[in-house]
């Protein structure tokens, strides 16, 4: 249990950024989750009629993914106003998964989920309850944020889908790829207003506020948080302004809302680089067969940066690419490897082999980077743009992606293309949005130690202001922890009596991973 002395409060500043990104901000970063397609009403359909009425909505509706015959899973249409600030505005309709318990008594407060991004589906990753261990107690909610796949509007951007595509097969340069995102975002953002899209209510002030209407539409009295990532910051907000209502929290993978994300993004992916060549260099079998692996790695970018090789990229119709790759390539794939529990091990390997001359398993690696992340462009940049950008000091952005770290060649894994927000033209937040959490409710907050995103100093920061919290840091996970069998029963143990720390007796119990 954490103990707090005083509330840390957040000034609003007004870096030199500040005064033009109050009309036009900028956005960043990083995610999870699968999704595929299937709008239940179609966007023109749902822009031309107003709303009728500012109460929300709960319809029952068809699944919008396919789920198992034998399953106890309901599904329901949340409709609640695009902007609340403005009654008349148009609806936004999003979709909702309950998974019925298995419990022939199942307790009153349920679990909600909602994933992270921003711009992640969280109906993409739930096809089936049956390794949901959580139903033998309580219903598992799973909610679709507003502007995502399954949601209606949704801010898909296939523009900025292609031209990531294009600028990955092409190899482009940093001042090229920003220069063609900024495109390709534009055109998005012109047809999403043309179809009526009020993009300014994609915030995380108003996802806060879709939650709090589902848990009243749904007559709840009490339940259960479970945030991932980006949607960490939103529980939060649910956390400050619907408190009565909260039994308990589980926040993994924690971003503050005070901490400005695009300042120290890239320092964040150096931290998890060095904890892996840290983890090796004591690991005794990894270090005698990949000696010296920090000087291994500043030499594989430096060569790459001054002779660039080529790598054949097979795309999923077939066709094989030859690409460049240089060394912010190479930055990029192994940043890629660090979200990705099952490459992790093989990350001594990789670099220690490319640095000699070998690299086979460099350029398999680069191939799973064409994955398609499935992200909603347009939710992401709305949400970043209005409150992630105008935290952060423009000044300090631009130092860290282009100075502090020169290994990384202008990299931006953490601070997004800053031209966006001039583009997307959404107002910043209100000064509220990045004050930090005070709280007594039950909170357990899970890091994981290779995360490249969202580090566990991240969660130990929300700590301190969350008077019955609880911070538990996995080993050789990354930015979702909760793959580890360890965490997943601990989320059990918390939800079913959050008044105590819960059993860590499966940490002694926990495998250590082996680099490969």
């Amino acid at each position: 249990m954490s103990t707090v002395k005083r509330p840390i409060a957040i000034m609003c500043r007004e870096p030199s950024n500040i005064k033009e990104q109050r009309v036009r901000t900028s956005l960043a970063i990083v995610a999870l989750l699968i999704v595929f397609t299937s709008p239940i009403v179609t966007v023109a359909q749902q822009r031309s009629s107003q709303a009728i009425a500012t109460t929300p909505q709960l319809e029952p509706s068809p699944c919008v993914v396919k789920v198992p015959k034998d399953e106890r899973i309901d599904c329901f249409t949340l409709v609640v106003p695009e902007n609340r600030d403005h009654p008349r505005s148009a609806t936004v309709h999003l979709p909702l998964m309950i998974f019925r318990s298995r419990s022939t008594t199942p307790q009153a407060d349920p679990i909600i989920f909602t994933a992270g991004g921003p711009g992640s589906s969280s109906l993409g990753g739930f096809a089936s309850g049956k390794s949901i261990k959580l139903l033998d107690w309580r219903d598992f909610i799973v909610f679709e944020q507003r502007g995502t796949r399954y949601a209606q509007p949704a801010l898909l951007c296939p523009e900025v889908d292609e031209e990531h595509q294009r600028a990955y097969l092409q190899g482009y340069a940093a001042k090229e790829a920003e220069l063609q995102e900024l495109e390709a975002a534009k055109g998005c953002h012109d047809r999403l207003v043309s179809k009526g899209v009020d993009l300014s209510a994609y915030n995380t002030r108003e996802i806060a506020a879709d939650l709090v209407d589902l848990r009243k539409a749904l007559k709840l009295s009490s339940w259960n948080l479970y945030g991932l990532s980006y949607s960490t910051w939103v529980m939060m907000d649910v956390m400050r302004t619907d408190p009565v209502a909260v039994r308990s929290v589980l926040l993994e993978s924690v971003e503050p809302p005070d901490v400005p994300y695009d300042e120290m993004g890239n320092a964040n992916l150096e931290r998890a680089l060095n904890a892996v060549f840290d983890a090796c260099a004591v690991d005794f079998e990894c270090e005698r067969a990949y000696p010296n692996l920090r000087a291994n790695s500043e030499k594989l970018l430096n060569a790459l940066y001054r002779y660039p090789i080529s790598i054949q990229i097979k795309t999923k119709d077939g066709i094989v690419h030859s690409r460049p790759f240089d060394g912010r390539s190479a930055v990029e794939t192994i940043y890629s490897a660090l979200n990705d529990i099952s490459q992790i091990p093989q990350i001594p390997r990789v670099i220690f082999q490319a640095a000699h001359g070998d690299f086979t398993a460099l350029s398999a690696m680069a191939q799973d980077d064409l994955s398609p992340d499935d992200l909603s462009w347009g939710m992401r940049y709305s949400v970043w743009c209005a409150d992630g950008m105008p935290l952060a000091d423009r000044a300090i952005v631009d130092f860290q992606t282009q100075v502090a770290f020169p290994q990384f060649g202008g990299l931006d894994s953490a601070a997004f293309n800053l031209g966006i927000c001039n583009v997307w033209n959404v107002p910043a937040s209100s000064c509220s949005e990045w004050h930090p959490l005070l709280s007594d409710i039950p909170t357990l907050i899970f890091a994981g130690e290779f995360d490249p995103n969202t580090p566990p100093a991240w969660g130990r920061r929300a700590l301190r202001t969350l008077k019955n919290g609880y911070l538990y840091e996995f080993a050789g996970y990354s930015h979702t922890p909760s793959q580890s069998a360890c965490a997943r029963q601990m989320t059990v143990d918390f939800f079913n009596d959050p008044s105590k720390a819960p059993d860590t007796r499966c940490f002694a119990q926990m495998k250590e991973k082996s680099f490969k």
